[in-house]
């Protein structure tokens, strides 16, 4: 067997994450150019309708149009954003020969959390839990510093999922306002 241990502090490997985020999302120059360039172009248009709207409507109150246009630019980016990120993550794996799905189930027992998600197993003493909570329809647990997601829709049904849920929340410290507990591990 083969072993290496020693000790980690919290957010020490921030900047390999941005490593791996920056590998996911590609160049961040690109990204960021790409995510100014719709407000940008909105802004743009804004100040067009505004010049053109100038001989028509009192041109003081259309100073306006250009901020409204670039508010609606960072919209429509924010909204892409996600879609063009995670089309470039998927397609990177595809090159790689890498499942894009993978058959995850998570565990509650006395023991801790576990999960399975494809050749993957992890597994969390409950001690290691430290927050629980939905978000956009996936239980978030954090274990230590790092989100464990479960999609709602592996429970087949409602109670399936409060009896998942109400089990973890029993087996996990909560502290005197029946919040999960921090426990530093």
């Amino acid at each position: 067997m083969l072993q290496v241990a020693g000790e980690i502090h919290a957010g020490e490997a921030a900047d390999a994450m941005r490593e791996v985020a920056r590998r996911q999302r590609g160049s961040i120059g690109v990204y960021w150019l790409r995510m100014l360039s719709f407000p940008a172009v909105g802004g743009l248009v804004g100040y067009g309708l505004a010049f053109l709207l100038s001989f028509v409507i009192d041109s003081s109150a259309l100073f306006a149009a250009p901020v409204i246009g670039f508010v609606i630019g960072y919209v429509i980016w924010s909204q892409r954003a996600k879609r063009f990120v995670l089309k470039r993550f998927r397609r990177e794996m595809a090159t790689r020969n890498l499942q894009l799905r993978y058959p995850t189930s998570f565990t509650v027992d006395d023991e801790g959390l576990h999960c399975i998600s494809g050749p993957v197993s992890s597994s969390a003493e409950w001690s290691a839990v430290t927050d629980l909570f939905l978000e956009q329809g996936y239980w978030v647990f954090m274990v230590q510093m790092s989100p464990w997601v479960c999609p709602r829709r592996l429970f087949t049904t409602p109670a399936d999922e409060r009896a998942f849920i109400t089990g973890a929340l029993d087996r996990s410290e909560r502290d005197e306002d029946g919040r999960l507990a921090l426990n530093p591990v």
